[in-house]
């Protein structure tokens, strides 16, 4: 019995020696953890152009805002942007297309069953397309071949668009008049811009019209009760915000408790 447990242990002494001697690790491949690092950036990207177009935003101001937000966070990928067009609120949304490259040093074991890579790099190009599906926007990054185009700066955006100092005097002007029948008409015609998201409903004969610009966190929201009183509605300020109500009749309709 006791000679078979010392032929066991030399045994196994010996297949511990003959993994020392061979160096067993695992290795992987740099230029395939390259390639997972700029998916996972590309993803990203598109997470962030998501998160930028709350509310119809073209794709000049989704590249330049995302972009720079990603360059910030990832600073071992470069962001190369080679186009963009169209707008988020359009039917085939907004797109841009940029070239994501990086570079994987080779790192040695650190012990004996340690994992180890090679050197490796990677650069592929990704279609960012956000587009607006039920009043929520939504970002993809699909992998395609790379155009043969050369980067381009990456734009500046121009400034963010904001409701006038006089909104809340010319929604009231506008629901002195309007009724039930003309009241998304009224408004929308006296707000005709497209990143000015309008929600308008008749409430038990009580009329209702909010304006927003989400990115901004502008809301503005006028009633006009069954007798023609026209004044602001009255709600929390937090309940107007992306992610709770938001900006639109149901801060007066069905406010949170």
């Amino acid at each position: 019995m006791i000679r078979c447990v010392r032929v066991a242990v030399a045994a196994a002494v010996a297949c511990l020696a003959l993994l020392l001697m061979s160096g067993c690790t695992y290795t992987s491949n740099g230029a395939v953890l390259a390639s997972r690092r700029v998916d996972g950036a590309a993803a990203a990207l598109a997470n962030a152009a998501q998160h930028a177009a709350v509310g119809p935003r073209d794709a000049t101001f989704l590249i330049a805002t995302s972009v720079q937000e990603s360059r910030a966070v990832s600073t071992d990928v470069n962001y190369q942007p080679l186009s963009w067009t169209g707008n988020s609120g359009d039917p085939d949304g907004a797109r841009f297309t940029v070239r994501l490259s990086t570079s994987i040093d080779a790192q040695p074991a650190t012990n004996v069953f340690g994992a180890h890579n090679d050197a490796g790099s990677a650069s592929h190009c990704y279609l960012i397309r956000v587009v607006i599906e039920r009043t929520r926007p939504l970002g993809t990054a699909t992998a395609e071949s790379c155009p043969a185009i050369h980067a381009r700066a990456l734009p500046t955006p121009g400034p963010q668009p904001v409701l006038s100092a006089n909104a809340m005097a010319q929604l009231e002007k506008v629901m002195a008049t309007a009724t039930s029948s003309t009241l998304a008409r009224d408004v929308r015609a006296a707000f005709p811009q497209d990143f000015i998201l309008i929600d308008t409903t008749d409430y038990r004969g009580v009329l209702i019209a909010a304006l927003s610009i989400p990115s901004n966190h502008d809301c503005v929201v006028v009633v006009k009760s069954a007798r023609g009183k026209v004044a602001p509605g009255a709600y929390r300020r937090i309940d107007s915000q992306v992610g709770e109500t938001g900006c639109n009749t149901r801060l007066i309709t069905n406010p949170a408790r």
